[in-house]
């Protein structure tokens, strides 16, 4: 048991150096990258420790303690390869980022950003509703997507709901930077605060509290960089906030299922419920991946990975292309015939496939991805643009690091951002036409 503890306090050690490197040297994307794989590695096993939970699921751990003390073993190893790929690589990778990756201009057409934002916005609540009246009514379609897995092929709109967000944020940070009237600034709160709100709250529809906590995290990191610094004491009571909304929109989401379908999923622990909501279970299920993997099954030999790359392919084309997504077999092992699944994090996912070698490999490219990211991002201080997206894509977007799904991201994130960003670069012909 000491051993496993020990392991644990080395990783906290690591990832807190590590992050606070990266925030002194303004490495947004990098930061956040790390931050929320932190969460999910170092926030789990101290409520389990404590006493505060127990692991999931009970009959699958006989020594969790050890257990976990060897994947937060393997967590401080990939948190030590991102670092020092994504420092040492700096120099390359920052002119590279700058190259490839689009940017608004400095002075962004602001009618533009606001009729682009509110298109995006109203698309993903509107799609969203459609399909709220086909299912009948918010607590069935929860019900659907959260439960029976009904809809999966239509998560396409939950993300444009989230992308509207991301714009919403750029929006508001550019304005409110370059406004002075006090009267004004109060419209511009209402506006772009009533889009992201109706970005969350389509979120929630689709089952999901999590993207609503990270993407408050994510403006907050850039809050502080570009408006203006956050006291400590305000970002802590902000946390106890946060945590108290989640709960409570878990108690909301819950009952208004029980209410409609007749399902009663039961009592369960508010810490449990928490760790659900933000995704620290995945610490769980990553426990069982280093364990497990090679023992109880194969290592998958970058058979996800495949699978991720082929996501890019329409159905229409690929009908029969198997789901990428790590959790959802992964589960099947230990609980057959439940749908849901069980996310194993970044670092579960090169691990199932190729064991510690995938860490060094996974790890390496994350600091690649972060890398690129903080290049094309390298003004927080200075850019509206830079300190929304570097911790958004960071956080939201790519969930730690170069994953299994990191190709679908390009395709549902990054692709729409570019393209946002050349529309506002974009000059329409004004005035009366030559003869």
């Amino acid at each position: 048991m000491a051993l496993g503890i020990g392991f644990y306090l080395i990783n906290i050690f690591v990832a807190a150096t590590a992050l606070l490197i990266l925030w002194r040297l303004r490495m947004l994307a990098a930061f956040s990258m790390l931050l929320y794989l932190s969460a999910l590695v170092l926030v789990r096993p101290a409520i389990i420790y404590i006493g505060l939970d127990e692991p999931q699921p009970q009959n699958a751990f006989s020594f969790f303690v050890e257990d976990a003390g060897v994947a937060s073993l393997v967590a401080a190893l990939w948190v030590g390869v991102f670092l020092v790929v994504v420092v040492m690589s700096r120099k390359l990778l920052y002119p590279l980022g700058a190259a490839i990756l689009p940017r608004p201009p400095e002075r962004p057409p602001l009618g533009r950003v606001r009729s682009f934002t509110l298109f995006v916005v109203g698309l993903g609540v509107m799609m969203t509703l459609l399909m709220i009246m086909q299912t009948g009514g918010v607590a069935r379609f929860m019900f659907a997507v959260k439960v029976e897995k009904a809809l999966t092929g239509a998560y396409v709109f939950r993300q444009i709901a989230v992308l509207g967000i991301i714009i919403s944020l750029y929006g508001l940070f550019h304005e409110l930077k370059n406004c002075s009237n006090a009267k004004t600034k109060r419209k511009l709160m209402a506006f772009y605060g009533c889009l992201i709100i109706a970005g969350m709250a389509t979120n929630f529809a689709w089952g999901n509290r999590g993207n609503i906590a990270y993407v408050l995290v994510a403006a907050g990191i850039g809050w502080n960089f570009y408006i203006s610094r956050l006291q400590p004491l305000k970002v802590l009571t902000m946390a106890l906030i946060l945590l108290a909304t989640m709960t409570a929109l878990g108690t909301v989401r819950k009952g208004a299922i029980v209410a409609q379908t007749g399902v009663d999923f039961g009592a369960e622990n508010q810490f449990r419920e928490i760790s659900r909501s933000l995704h620290f279970v995945e610490f769980d299920a990553l426990v069982l991946a280093v364990r497990d993997s090679g023992d109880k099954f194969e290592f998958r030999l970058g058979e996800d990975f495949k699978n991720g790359a082929l996501s890019m392919v329409p159905r229409s084309i690929l009908p029969n292309r198997e789901n990428f997504h790590v959790g959802q077999w992964f589960r099947q092992i230990y609980q057959p015939g439940i749908v849901n699944g069980w996310p194993v994090t970044v670092i579960g996912d090169w691990w199932v496939n190729f064991g510690v070698l995938g860490v060094f490999i996974g790890a390496a490219l994350s600091g690649v991805v972060a890398g690129i990211f903080d290049g094309a991002f390298r003004s927080p201080t200075r850019s509206a643009w830079d300190a929304v997206m570097a911790p958004c894509l960071g956080i939201l977007s790519f969930s730690g690091g170069f994953g299994t799904g990191f190709p679908q991201e390009i395709i549902m994130t990054l692709f729409p951002i570019a393209l946002f960003a050349i529309g506002l670069r974009v000059r329409f012909k004004t005035g009366p036409a030559k003869r």
